[in-house]
């Protein structure tokens, strides 16, 4: 997870772009690991998402990536101690993460 714990989510105005970045990220990630990342990575704009009936943000999914990384890189960023201007992440599997945009 060495590609998402090197981005400063807090550098993002628009959770659009931290989804996006956070998105590149984890394709390198998944590509480290030996897995074609055009299977594996998708990500969801938030209608998108509402269609699928999941949730209403950006929504990053991973699913052979290493056990509950959602978990971890979630806390990861709220424990950073810097809350983005743009939101906040959460996971809803353990294997995902949600862009949630928040207003200030």
């Amino acid at each position: 997870m060495k590609h998402l714990r090197a981005i400063d989510f807090s550098g993002f105005d628009k959770v659009e772009d931290a989804a996006s970045a956070a998105y590149l990220a984890i394709c390198a990630d998944c590509t480290d690991t030996g897995q074609s990342f055009a299977d594996e990575v998708q990500l969801y704009s938030p209608e998108q998402s509402a269609e699928r009936g999941y949730t209403s943000g950006w929504h990053l999914v991973w699913e052979c990536g290493p056990e509950n990384w959602g978990v971890s890189e979630s806390m990861h960023i709220v424990l950073s101690g810097i809350l983005p201007p743009w939101g906040f992440c959460e996971t809803h599997w353990g294997f995902d993460l949600i862009f949630v945009e928040e207003d200030a």
